[in-house]
């Protein structure tokens, strides 16, 4: 079974590049990596901490906020859309890995794409709303999410 921790931090750092934060997604990416197994959470935690240890990579301010928003989105997503992958993919839940779904979703159709863009999109206006971001932060998050742009910053 894919690791919801793994696509959450694939799709949310392919939307932060998309709407232009390459330091917070490269940022989501090194704290990502040097989590424990299961982990994310706490690493995250500890990067958004104010104190800074020697060497440590901390996330910018805008990172502070919409990180946390975007991975509970993407793990939203990805409980709603794993069953429909698998079935897309021909691969049951148990044998799906992130390699599969990276390529299944570069090689689906564009409708499929912008089906699965807009899912996204509606799960990151749900958390940003229920965690209180400002709307345009909201919508800007959401238009980093149109399918073209999308891939291409998920392809990186």
């Amino acid at each position: 079974m894919i690791d919801a921790d793994e696509v959450s931090v694939w799709l949310a750092t392919g939307v932060l590049r998309s709407g232009g934060h390459e330091i917070e997604a490269m940022s989501l990416e090194a704290i990502a990596a040097d989590a424990e197994e299961g982990g994310l959470g706490k690493a995250l935690d500890e990067a958004q901490r104010s104190e800074q240890r020697g060497g440590a990579l901390g996330l910018e301010i805008v990172g502070a906020l919409i990180v946390p928003v975007l991975l509970e989105a993407a793990r939203q997503f990805w409980a709603a859309y794993q069953k429909e992958f698998t079935e897309r993919a021909g691969k049951s839940a148990a044998e799906a890995t992130l390699a599969q779904f990276k390529k299944w979703f570069g090689n689906a159709a564009e409708e499929e794409k912008r089906v699965a863009a807009e899912k996204l999109a509606q799960s990151i206006r749900a958390v940003g709303k229920q965690r209180k971001l400002k709307p345009l932060d909201i919508e800007a998050l959401v238009a980093a999410t149109a399918p073209k742009q999308l891939e291409k910053a998920l392809a990186t």
